[in-house]
């Protein structure tokens, strides 16, 4: 992924699946540099910071969709990791299945919060 900032361009793309505690690795990013300076015209890479963030996702890495439990008219989706994004549309479209009560397109039993 390059993304264009006020400072010059982000690159980034890659996930450590890792315990909160893990330490950086920053080998990936090293590799990361490298691409930039073989595919981008005339990159100025002599400047740059490494960074890491924690992103939340569940164990098994698959979302929660479901009916609260403890709370009619409350609906949950969360956990979409690193697909935020991408899921969006899906989401909404089976969150909108529930709240109407309409049976979604595909089961999404696996979804259920209480598989923990």
């Amino acid at each position: 992924m390059v993304t264009p900032t006020v400072s010059g361009v982000r690159v980034g793309g890659t996930v450590d699946m890792a315990g909160l505690d893990a330490a950086p690795d920053l080998r990936r990013s090293k590799i990361n540099v490298r691409r930039v300076q073989t595919t981008l015209p005339n990159p100025r890479c002599e400047n740059f910071t490494e960074w890491m963030e924690h992103r939340p996702a569940f164990p098994d890495t698959v979302p929660v969709m479901s009916a609260s439990a403890r709370t009619r008219g409350v609906f949950h989706v969360a956990g979409c990791g690193h697909l935020g994004v991408t899921y969006v549309a899906t989401d909404a479209r089976f969150m909108g299945n529930l709240i109407t009560s309409v049976t979604p397109p595909l089961d999404i039993s696996s979804y259920r919060p209480d598989r923990f």
